[in-house]
């Protein structure tokens, strides 16, 4: 259906206008939506093809119908939702909607008889087993994110008011009305302040919609400079029994973490540890090992970062199931990979303890679902001044319950090799053992240099000379005196010993729950965030082996491929490693796949950094569809029920 802006809503729409209640230049307008659009192909194409710039329809891949409609829809969208919420009708919040739920459809991937047909998957057509989960990233409101002097050049600062955006946001949120909502970046002001000019806040709108809201802080900060999570749930379908927040900075704190991280998987994290005040004023020689521990920079720089993670005990009201949702926002910083890995691990770890130590919940039968921003990729492929030497070796792009399987080039990061193979060894050089082994090799290094006099010191003051010393003696003294550090520079051949001692410790992060990644089932998005100077995929949407995936909301540039569906065979029974079946598979589907997948990443290219006018984050949302599994007992009463129903059948 499409729709047509008539002259009697043009003069309506003058009266409100979003842009400081200006009149709307129509075609200007419309010229500008269409070169946003495409990704300013526009301009990119100017040089190889006149004709095509001046005909956008004509462009190669592009349908005019389709691009007619969307710049429609757009149209209207930019304009009605820069009226007051509050005065446009239920019919024209509906075209607002529909704006972003035909750009991306439902896969659907659980369903075999489905597979083949990617119809829209409607949400009422979901049984009542399911559940639709939204994971969302809404970029922070503020001058250190998104206001910011430096951020977003790329976007006109209208755009990113608040007043522009949180309309948008709350329509995208409304469009694929999930059961569960996972946000990251949600400030006080974002979550309950009061705006004048919109009087719009996500605290009360999202209650107008149905959800109740869990809201929490990452803690403090400087000014302006604190944001939060937050999950919500629809009040009609779940019931709150119990909510959690894991701050992971105190897990190191035994008076803290109140049991959630056990004293063993501390030592293998951080050594030793004093676990007690006890054992502080009894054993003098860990008193010592824990100051030197303290005084380590990877412990502070660990401990000053708070990040958290929001844990919900939820009740599915309908089919009287319990299931556990989550949400976090790891570490940002790109130079602090084995910061980031150490979180994932920390954060799985407690999550799992929180459910069976403290809500004593069979981690085997309790579904979980974790939404979040991990701020790691999947692969890296690009070298760059955190990762100089990217490895050439392939690397199988597979987890270990199926997702994926192409070969690519790259480095994994140790956040997603924690999250889809569920242990990360100590020689990955995102392990914390390793990023540190390579520190302490350019502390050494350093050292050596200012014993010898090294001219480099004689620019600095005597102030920062000092300070450099002291964090290098600190470095040092504790790489010396901790044997876990000791012997991996051992292994890596930055300090000789004779062997390794620690038989009876592990070398390794293991978490216990299964993580699956959701859009893993074919393989992960290009990219969740894109700006100007960096594209990515960052978040993820992870369950267990209590969920069954049915269907997941493709990116907005696939919408016209069908190769990123799940092939039929590992669902029935195949073996997807048999040379026939890859060379069966490859002469039917490969040309068609391989031709699908060059044009996509042609649209993926083409598609604008964010945010921008449609889209208010820089972030893409990712929506799947989960399913309860049976559970063990569910199981073997259906197996009871078959046995008696064939006794007591009569025999012909």
């Amino acid at each position: 259906m499409q729709f047509r802006v008539t002259s009697r809503q043009k003069l309506n729409l003058f009266q409100y206008s979003f842009e400081y209640k200006k009149k709307l230049d129509w075609k200007n307008l419309r010229e500008k939506l269409l070169k946003f659009k495409m990704g300013n192909i526009l301009s990119a194409q100017s040089s190889s093809s006149t004709d095509s710039t001046k005909n956008p329809s004509k462009l190669p891949g592009t349908s005019s119908v389709a691009l007619k409609k969307y710049t429609q829809w757009t149209l209207l969208t930019v304009a009605l939702l820069g009226i007051s919420y509050k005065l446009i009708t239920a019919y024209q919040k509906q075209q607002a909607i529909n704006l972003y739920t035909d750009s991306r459809r439902f896969i659907q991937v659980g369903i075999p008889r489905h597979l083949v047909n990617t119809a829209d998957t409607k949400k009422k057509e979901l049984p009542n087993q399911c559940v639709r989960v939204m994971t969302y990233n809404l970029l922070a409101h503020g001058p250190y994110y998104c206001l910011g002097e430096g951020q977003y050049k790329y976007c006109p600062v209208e755009y990113r008011a608040w007043e522009y955006r949180i309309r948008r946001l709350l329509t995208e949120i409304q469009a694929y009305d999930a059961d569960i909502l996972c946000l990251q970046e949600m400030t006080s002001f974002m979550y309950s302040g009061n705006d004048p000019a919109t009087k719009l806040n996500f605290k009360h709108e999202l209650k107008a919609l149905g959800y109740t809201n869990v809201e929490e802080s990452t803690g403090t900060r400087l000014k302006d400079h604190i944001h939060s999570n937050c999950i919500c749930f629809k009040s009609d379908k779940f019931e709150l029994l119990h909510t959690y927040t894991i701050r992971l900075n105190e897990m190191m704190d035994r008076s803290k973490n109140e049991g959630l991280i056990e004293d063993s998987m501390l030592e293998e994290c951080f050594g030793d540890v004093v676990t007690s005040k006890e054992d502080e004023k009894n054993d003098s020689e860990k008193k010592q090992k824990k100051n030197v521990l303290q005084d380590s920079l990877f412990y502070k720089l660990f401990t000053k970062c708070p990040d958290i993670v929001i844990v919900l005990h939820l009740k599915h009201i309908t089919t009287e199931r319990e299931l556990v949702a989550c949400t976090s926002h790891v570490h940002w910083n790109p130079k602090h990979p084995h910061v980031k890995a150490l979180q994932c691990f920390l954060l799985s770890v407690a999550i799992d303890n929180l459910m069976t130590k403290v809500w004593k919940l069979d981690n085997e039968n309790v579904p979980v679902v974790l939404g979040l921003d991990a701020n790691c990729l999947p692969i890296k492929r690009i070298p760059d001044m955190y990762d100089p030497d990217i490895p050439k070796e392939k690397i199988l792009n597979i987890s270990k319950w199926g997702g994926g399987g192409e070969q690519k080039d790259g480095l994994r990061s140790g956040g997603y090799e924690i999250f889809t193979q569920w242990t990360l060894p100590w020689t990955d050089r995102d392990h914390a053992y390793s990023r540190i082994a390579e520190d302490l090799h350019r502390a050494q290094e350093k050292k050596k240099e200012q014993e010898s006099g090294d001219k480099s010191d004689q620019g600095k003051g005597t102030e920062e000379t000092k300070t450099e010393k002291e964090c290098l003696e600190k470095y040092w003294r504790f790489a010396n005196e901790n044997s876990y550090y000791s012997q991996l520079l051992w292994k890596y051949g930055y300090l000789e010993k004779e062997r390794l001692l620690l038989d009876n410790l592990k070398h390794e992060w293991t978490i216990p729950i299964p993580w699956k990644s959701v859009y893993g089932v074919v393989d992960e998005p290009r990219f969740t965030h894109k700006k100007d100077v960096f594209c990515g995929t960052l978040d993820y949407l992870l369950v267990n082996d209590s969920f069954r995936v049915i269907s997941y909301l493709e990116m907005p540039w696939q919408r016209t491929f069908n190769y990123h569906r799940v092939p039929l065979a590992p669902l029935l029974g195949k073996d997807t490693h048999d040379t026939t079946y890859q060379q069966q598979n490859e002469s039917e589907h490969g040309p068609q796949a391989d031709a699908e997948c060059q044009q996509e990443a042609i649209q993926a290219s083409l598609f604008p950094p964010i945010p921008n006018a449609i889209y208010s984050s820089d972030h893409l949302c990712l929506v799947a569809d989960l399913e309860f599994m049976p559970t063990l007992q569910d199981t073997a009463d259906e197996i009871e029920h078959i046995k008696t129903t064939s006794r007591s059948a009569p025999e012909n």
